[in-house]
């Protein structure tokens, strides 16, 4: 009865957002070899120097989730925050400001991967092995055994093809989602004229 009124009482946004994260990851996790490869594929934010980017990934990832823990938290966050930013801003600057908030995490991740991968280039051109990314596929470009340099490679092929972080910055793109809603609506909520 108590679950019922709060999911009843909940602004319509808020809800709608939850059920649809919640039908996608479901759909996801009965059908990964059809459903999960295609949604990672086409709707999990690449970065741009991956042949599977396309600007659409800045919408669409914000619905697609690794595993449970990682839809439950975003999903405790919208339930957290949600609620109470929508009933401030109504549903259609709050739909807006969600939106907005999501491309932002975005930007900050590809923001995060490009200083990454600079910095793991960086250490191959140190070491005198040139290199050129094409495809989406590091290649160095003069013969040399590279088994030393498999991590660094392998950290850079995964930044470039992988629709979340490598590794090393998994941590932020975890973080930044949830991170950026809440810093982002402290702001605007102090900001706005709307009390």
């Amino acid at each position: 009865m108590f679950n019922r009124s709060i999911f009843s009482q909940m602004p319509p946004v808020t809800k709608n957002l939850l059920i649809v994260n919640v039908i996608i990851f479901l759909a996801m996790a009965i059908f990964p070899d059809k459903i999960g490869v295609m949604m990672n594929r086409h709707c999990g934010l690449h970065y741009y120097l991956s042949q599977d980017f396309i600007f659409t990934q800045f919408i669409s990832y914000q619905f697609v989730h690794a595993n449970f823990g990682h839809l439950f938290f975003n999903m405790f966050a919208l339930f957290m925050f949600g609620m109470v930013i929508e009933s401030i801003f109504g549903p259609k600057r709050f739909l807006t400001y969600y939106l907005i908030c999501g491309i932002g995490a975005g930007l900050i991740q590809m923001g995060v991967n490009a200083i990454e991968l600079h910095l793991l280039t960086q250490q191959l051109v140190e070491a005198n092995h040139p290199i050129d990314i094409q495809n989406g596929t590091v290649w160095i470009m003069n013969n040399v055994d590279y088994s030393q340099y498999t991590d660094i490679i392998y950290n850079i092929n995964a930044l470039i093809n992988a629709p979340r972080l490598a590794p090393q910055v998994r941590y932020l793109a975890y973080c930044w989602p949830t991170g950026s809603f809440s810093l982002i609506g402290r702001c605007i909520s102090c900001l706005s004229p709307i009390r």
